[in-house]
């Protein structure tokens, strides 16, 4: 098929298989980029969960932490377990990079034209709001990997889209944030959360796929996927590189 990326690595495809275990039975808790939710902490950037072994979050996965309110997911077998502490290291940023091919100036041109990545997501202070922040995203991810994200988009929790019509006729359309049996928020394009009380709400709409275009594959070539990625890489290096803190000079 024109426009896939190259074959993906065994620990790349255990990732991908743990991409969508992870959206329907943690993000819903831990947030679709593992950052923390209001029920549940910062898997991806805390220190103490990053450096335990992939034995001892394989272990935490099935037996749960009562004392903390997490449930034990043992009946997910072995091979999802696995497979979900993979697609973790990769929001982590621990895998291995492979070297960039791809012309990151181009894909940069390609993020905020021609692929309108833009539109949706933002990268260190622009573009939009509707998906999560791709700032750090290429973060020790192997080109291939990136791609192959691009071209099989997920239903993820922070892209699911909702049409709401409110008695009064007003109509809105965004990505669904939270619900509960009172109210339903959702992000509109332009950045500004809406919240509405269910007894004022005539229809909700829903849809069962994300956000993100489905086209990607058709829509960019292959140098084109590769100058995106190399963007994303390119960029999480540098965000990385302002972050840490300068040495001061020696006398």
């Amino acid at each position: 098929m024109a426009g896939l990326p190259s074959q993906l690595t065994a620990q790349e495809k255990l990732a991908d298989a743990g991409q969508k275990i992870f959206a329907s039975n943690c993000a819903g808790c831990h947030g679709a980029d593992a950052h923390g939710g209001e029920r549940a902490p910062n898997l991806a950037t805390v220190r103490s969960v990053i450096s335990k072994s992939d034995d001892d979050l394989e272990s935490i996965v099935k037996k749960g932490l009562p004392g903390l309110g997490m449930p034990q997911f043992a009946d997910l077998g072995d091979d999802k377990v696995k497979s979900v502490v993979a697609y973790l290291r990769v929001l982590q940023g621990k895998t291995a990079a492979t070297p960039m091919t791809g012309d990151s100036a181009a894909g940069r041109a390609l993020f905020f034209g021609k692929a309108q990545c833009s539109n949706c997501h933002m990268v260190r202070g622009d573009g939009g709001f509707m998906a999560s922040d791709l700032s750090v995203y290429g973060d020790g991810q192997a080109s291939s990997t990136i791609q192959h994200a691009i071209v099989t988009h997920a239903p993820s929790p922070t892209s699911r889209g909702v049409k709401v019509t409110t008695k009064s006729g007003e109509k809105i359309v965004g990505a669904l944030r939270a619900e509960d049996n009172f109210s339903v928020t959702l992000l509109s394009p332009d950045g500004r959360f809406h919240t509405y009380d269910r007894s004022k709400v005539a229809e909700i709409h829903y849809t069962s796929e994300s956000l993100l275009p489905k086209d990607y594959v058709s829509r960019l070539s292959p140098t084109e996927l590769d100058d995106l990625a190399s963007f994303l890489i390119t960029t999480a290096a540098q965000a990385s590189a302002t972050e840490k803190p300068t040495k001061r000079r020696q006398r």
